[in-house]
């Protein structure tokens, strides 16, 4: 991909990357490669590999134990997929459906509506001053 610059095999490679690292639990290796594969995706605009993108960093920080980041970030994951009306591979919905339901085993009710729904309100930009997208 990187030959060819294609940006569409580059992100795609990229992301499942992202998620050997992240089942092997590289968590530095993974955040690495969804940041990469985000920045090159956004090139395209939003929709479903954007979202997928910020999925894979939703879980890595939850594996790092940032719940309320995860959650913002799953929370921004739900807007841009409604927004775009897209839906995330089959792979990304049920490693983001297994992540949600971790998060919603160990967090109070009121807690996880208020992070998730703070992150549908949050813009892109708003996500990367907090550094939750582009640190980790």
């Amino acid at each position: 991909g990187r030959e060819v610059a294609d940006d569409v095999l580059i992100g795609y490679s990229v992301h499942n990357l992202g998620h050997v690292a992240l089942h092997s639990g590289d968590l530095s290796t993974a955040a690495a490669h969804f940041r990469e594969g985000l920045l090159v995706r956004r090139r395209s605009g939003p929709g479903a590999e954007i979202a997928a993108s910020l999925a894979g960093l939703a879980g890595v920080a939850l594996r790092e134990g940032r719940l309320t980041e995860a959650l913002r970030l799953f929370g921004a994951v739900d807007r841009m997929l409604g927004s775009t009306q897209n839906v995330l591979r089959l792979a990304d919905e049920r490693v983001r459906h297994e992540d949600l339901a971790t998060i919603h085993s160990v967090m109070d009710d009121q807690a996880f509506d208020a992070a998730f729904r703070e992150g549908q309100a949050a813009t892109f930009e708003e996500l990367e001053s907090a550094s939750v997208i582009l640190t980790g």
